[in-house]
């Protein structure tokens, strides 16, 4: 904050147990105001990975009184970056940028840019600042009409836009990674709304959104958030009876929930030219069953059929990772199917406690009395 009063632009990075810590002058900050633009990203972790709790910090966002941005890719990440800067500038307030587990530890190709600096010149105003009683009340009304300019912005801003559909059905509104699987789900079947500020939330567009589709499905991980607003605004939808408030999302929990199968699980494979595959990651599973496990299976047994080719071959097999939801299924995969397709090759990049799954490759090797590359 020191750095922004000063005029430079600034920004605070930290967890969302962090912004606990940091409540105390975020809601004063959202009153004083800012000088050079300043953006506090926070970073949930629905699921826990590595966290003690799973709060849900769009509230913060609500309480304070202080825009909000989710971004749901890497590249919309450094996008949402820049317009925080100018939107904190622009409305004479803090910015937060809303972060979570999946985008955090993505990557994916961003446009980069050169970088401008901004430094403006500081003005001592006490009155602005200095938030004793008879300032703060002042202020009060500021960030009240700060609020409806916002709202304002909402209902036109790029970052809030409507995707088109096959079917009027249903339609989605969601935001950061459950946007992502609403697509990989259901495609361009349904129209989606995708909000990229999460708060404060549109008004008119999403009733008219509402409107132009026969059931609003509310698509978002942890608490009904998204929900609640609609339901304020007098939107009827269908939102936590269906998703739970409890632990991440997930194509595959998405799909189960909205009666279509996600047949690749949490993984992604390629046919090469030659007939055999490229396989990205499995999925969840466990030492007893894995859908997952199942589901990759058939797809390429499905695939090697489509393509003339008898047996499953699969060149190389890259695991990005060790978190469970990204390898679990080869507890299963393996024991169940290593009859049935021949890896040539497996890649993995040893981060974190991976000696489980060397384990399990190693058994592989062993069954089909391979050496390992």
């Amino acid at each position: 904050f020191g750095a922004s009063l000063a005029g430079a632009r600034s920004a605070c990075a930290m967890k969302h147990v962090g912004l606990n810590v940091a409540a105390d002058p975020l809601y004063t900050m959202s009153y004083t105001g800012v000088n050079g633009g300043l953006v506090l990203c926070v970073a949930d972790d629905p699921g826990m990975h590595s966290s003690q709790n799973e709060q849900d910090s769009r509230h913060y966002a609500r309480a304070a009184k202080i825009p909000m941005l989710e971004p749901a890719d890497s590249a919309e990440a450094i996008a949402f970056a820049k317009l925080a800067y100018e939107l904190s500038e622009q409305f004479d307030t803090p910015v937060l940028v809303k972060m979570c587990t999946r985008v955090s530890h993505s990557q994916s190709v961003v446009e980069t840019g050169e970088r401008v600096e901004h430094l403006k010149e500081y003005q001592k105003d006490i009155a602005k600042y200095v938030m004793m009683p008879g300032n703060a009340k002042k202020r009060h009304p500021v960030v009240e009409a700060r609020t409806q300019a916002l709202v304002e912005y909402a209902e036109t801003a790029d970052i809030n836009r409507v995707e088109a559909g096959a079917s009027n059905a249903y339609g989605f509104l969601t935001s950061s990674t459950s946007y992502q699987y609403i697509k990989e789900v259901m495609g361009d079947k349904y129209p989606v709304m995708k909000l990229g500020m999460i708060w404060p939330m549109p008004v008119q567009k999403i009733k008219d959104f509402a409107a132009s589709v026969e059931t609003l499905v509310i698509v978002e991980e942890l608490d009904g958030f998204i929900e609640a607003h609609c339901r304020n605004i007098g939107v009827d939808c269908i939102g936590k009876e269906k998703f739970s408030c409890i632990d991440e999302l997930s194509q595959n929990k998405v799909a189960a929930i909205l009666g279509k199968s996600f047949e690749n699980g949490m993984s992604i494979f390629f046919s090469l030219s030659d007939g055999t595959f490229l396989v990205v990651d499995g999925g969840q599973g466990n030492d007893t069953v894995s859908a997952d496990a199942e589901h990759l299976y058939r797809r390429l047994r499905e695939k090697a059929d489509e393509n003339g080719v008898e047996d499953i071959v699969v060149s190389a097999w890259v695991f990005t990772h060790s978190h469970g939801d990204h390898t679990y299924f080869i507890r299963r995969f393996f024991p169940d199917y290593s009859d049935r397709v021949t890896v040539r090759e497996f890649w993995f990049n040893p981060v974190g406690n991976c000696n489980w799954i060397l384990n399990r490759l190693a058994e592989f090797f062993f069954i089909h009395k391979t050496q390992p590359n």
